[in-house]
């Protein structure tokens, strides 16, 4: 009798209270959740609610940053990794795009709400566009109105207007405009918005933040053809300029980068002999900049871009477009990423690198041409370092 009761004690299960469970799951990685969701069915509907996302989120925010990287190798073929902790860089993970032919380098065209738009291309310079689901692989591809070209830029994002996923695609045309393209994923379609009066977008893809995607641009009514910042504001869907740091044209930048750092739109402004990188604060008031530091690259140093405050005196910096270093006060510590992860046997060189927190996200599709793709495990724009 004292055994039966003894093991019936033993195969007792142990319930745990609703709030425990929601909070136990919101810290485990977005990969494992979208195991657990064959469970159950109240842990299913658990993980796809719109409010412990939305915690899941913060959390993985908390948690910290995770760096993509492109390694192409000398006979050309790509392999990306994600790592989760800079400062330990064995531990990595292969990203497996859509496309299983290694010749085809996958270049990001961004992510919004979870969803990752691609350009791939192969050595024989044909290409495609896609939406990707980076977790369950699956990947729609976008029809395209004219055939590729490198005079394009790019910039993805959902319309809150349209209640619409769009792709932008701006393309230049002369010295004095350029043509707007708008894919619409609702209506599977491409729609010719007119010209615009900016000739030379300096990027492929634009930066999209705080409910605006952000480029360097060339002003047409410029006979110097100045470098501005303009703006596609995503409420009202327009162009707009954004004034440059008071001292900007004072630097004589010869290079200049959009990035997000710590927390905030961040310009990186480089000439040959220093290096300034300005916060953007205040959104939707007058726009104010705030410088946050200048660095003195050592002589041999081409590039120097800022990727991510680590400490308080430590930055991570892209030197070359080729390694990653620790930068502190003068001193560089080089990154050993790409050393310990060659492609296909070869010296690689560093093609990207892009930093992002890795998340739960899901939205409820009506559009064919997306469906399925509703939850991802993605590379989103964080919060960066410590604002």
């Amino acid at each position: 009798m004292e055994g039966r009761k003894r093991r019936k004690k033993l195969t007792m299960k142990v319930v745990l209270p609703d709030h425990i469970i929601e909070q136990i799951l919101s810290r485990l990685p977005a990969r494992s959740l979208l195991r657990f969701r064959c469970v159950c069915k109240t842990w299913c509907n658990l993980i796809s609610d719109c409010v412990f996302i939305d915690l899941h989120r913060k959390r993985s925010i908390e948690r910290g940053t995770i760096t993509k990287l492109n390694l192409k190798s000398k006979d050309r073929r790509y392999k990306s990794y994600l790592i989760p902790d800079c400062a330990n860089p064995n531990q990595v993970r292969k990203i497996v795009y859509p496309s299983k032919d290694t010749s085809w380098f996958s270049c990001n065209l961004g992510s919004c709400n979870g969803l990752v738009c691609l350009k791939q291309e192969n050595l024989n310079k044909k290409s495609t566009l896609c939406v990707w689901n980076p977790s369950t692989r699956k990947y729609a591809t976008i029809p395209q109105h004219s055939p590729w070209d490198d005079s394009s830029s790019y910039g993805f994002y959902y319309s809150f207007i349209s209640n619409d996923y769009k792709l932008l695609k701006i393309t230049y045309q002369n010295d004095q405009s350029s043509l707007l393209m708008v894919y619409s994923f609702g209506e599977n379609t491409w729609t010719n918005m007119g010209d615009i009066s900016y000739s030379y977008f300096e990027t492929d893809v634009g930066k999209l933040f705080n409910g605006a995607i952000y480029w360097i641009a060339y002003d047409s009514n410029d006979t110097k053809f100045t470098k501005i910042l303009v703006a596609f504001d995503l409420a009202h869907e327009t162009f707009l300029e954004v004034p440059m740091p008071e001292n900007y044209y004072n630097l004589g930048a010869s290079s200049v980068e959009i990035i997000e750092l710590a927390g905030c739109l961040s310009l990186v402004c480089n000439n040959r002999l220093v290096c300034e990188v300005w916060l953007m604060k205040n959104y939707g008031r007058k726009v104010s900049w705030t410088k946050l530091f200048t660095i003195k690259p050592p002589n041999d140093v081409r590039s120097f871009r800022p990727l991510y405050i680590a400490s308080k005196d430590e930055v991570l910096v892209h030197i070359n477009n080729e390694r990653l270093f620790l930068y502190d006060k003068g001193n560089l510590k080089q990154v050993d990423i790409v050393e310990k992860h060659q492609a296909s046997g070869h010296e690689p060189e560093m093609h990207e690198d892009m930093l992002s927190v890795s998340k739960l996200v899901t939205r409820n599709f009506t559009t064919k041409v997306i469906k399925g793709l509703h939850i991802l495990w993605i590379t989103t724009s964080p919060r960066l370092g410590k604002g």
